[in-house]
């Protein structure tokens, strides 16, 4: 095992020993969590993959009741699920970290257990994360982030104040679905031609209203492909259940029609290279938690580009997809909750 500490800040051009804490987990092997076990409060446990055992909790934004779960206490810790999940996503990674604080996981409107809203565009995705923060009076924040939970970055930008941390995992960052050099775009492109030709496609809404509400697509093979298990019956009638309302799978149609491809529309344009420029600007503790072969970010991309951002620690997890939640929860979990420690003086004040 090789563990390296990362500066305090300065740009780090190349990935070397001197640059970042680097921590590969092979496999199931915990390597992180023998070496830093003593700085840890005592585990969870470990839980069914199917468990999800937390009471739901309302909170009205916007007229609309928001649908959220938490555990624990202190400094709180903010979940941000992607498409098409919801907070489900997160059940066998909140036990642990709520050992380090208040971990919080929401449903976006038109996912899990919070109806969709008139606007179902990532902007208004972006606008309604702020004001759920707003409504639950969250002060001094880390966010932990996955997918389209990449809005979460957009928060910090515009709140930079209330943000004491970030953590990533499979972010859509500028520029993944441009299939042609963007003089913008801060990160090269890494989509497949498959992955654009899909957001391609639903940018049709005739056929996207055929190919998401009619046929629920999204529950085919791409969201049960993007694991490296299998997934019970459980799990997928879990993932599937919010989308059995018709007019959440249009909302959810509207919000892909969105999605950025080449530049545009310009409205996600914008917000995906806010999300990118605050997360090479800013210095507050991030950690990338990165799969092998991974989707969207690979260790390749990582060695290449994200060695620029300040006060990142990594975290390569091997055997491991799009959602490594699912794949190693518990290598998930409590690297989140190492790196919470290190970092957040166990549950509250100021970032170390």
């Amino acid at each position: 095992m090789q563990i390296y500490t990362g500066k305090e800040s300065g740009k780090h051009k190349e990935n070397t020993g001197d640059d970042m804490m680097r921590i590969k987990v092979m496999g199931a092997s915990l390597w992180l969590l023998a070496c830093l076990s003593v700085m840890l409060p005592a585990s969870a446990g470990s839980r069914s993959q199917e468990e999800f055992f937390l009471p739901q909790k309302t909170v009205t934004v916007n007229g609309t009741d928001v649908a959220y779960y938490e555990q624990g206490s202190g400094r709180p810790i903010l979940f941000i699920h992607g498409i098409p999940t919801w907070s489900y996503l997160w059940r066998n990674i909140m036990p642990e970290v709520a050992t380090t604080g208040r971990a919080i996981a929401l449903d976006l409107p038109g996912f899990g257990a919070t109806d969709p809203v008139t606007s179902a565009t990532p902007q208004a995705h972006a606008k309604f994360l702020e004001d759920f923060v707003e409504a639950l009076d969250l002060k001094d924040i880390v966010l932990v982030l996955h997918d389209f939970g990449a809005i979460g970055l957009n928060y910090a930008a515009r709140h930079p104040e209330n943000v004491a941390g970030v953590a990533f995992m499979e972010l859509p960052l500028q520029a993944w679905y441009t299939s042609t050099p963007d003089a913008d775009a801060l990160f090269p492109a890494r989509a497949s031609d498959a992955q654009k030709r899909f957001i391609a496609m639903v940018r049709d809404q005739a056929f996207s209203h055929d190919l998401i509400v009619e046929k629920n697509i999204f529950f085919a093979d791409p969201l049960f492909a993007s694991a490296h298990r299998d997934w019970s019956e459980k799990e997928t009638r879990a993932y599937q259940a919010p989308f059995a309302d018709r007019a959440r799978r249009k909302a959810l149609r509207d919000l892909v029609s969105n999605l950025l491809l080449d530049g545009q529309p310009e409205a996600s344009a914008k917000l995906v290279r806010e999300q990118s420029e605050w997360l090479l600007a800013d210095n507050v503790p991030k950690l990338a938690i990165i799969g092998d072969p991974g989707r969207y970010i690979s260790p390749d991309f990582l060695n290449r580009y994200l060695t620029e951002i300040e006060q990142l620690s990594i975290v390569e997890i091997e055997d491991s997809v799009h959602f490594l939640m699912e794949d190693h929860p518990e290598e998930v979990a409590q690297s989140l909750a190492v790196w919470l420690t290190i970092h957040f003086n166990n549950s509250e004040g100021t970032p170390k």
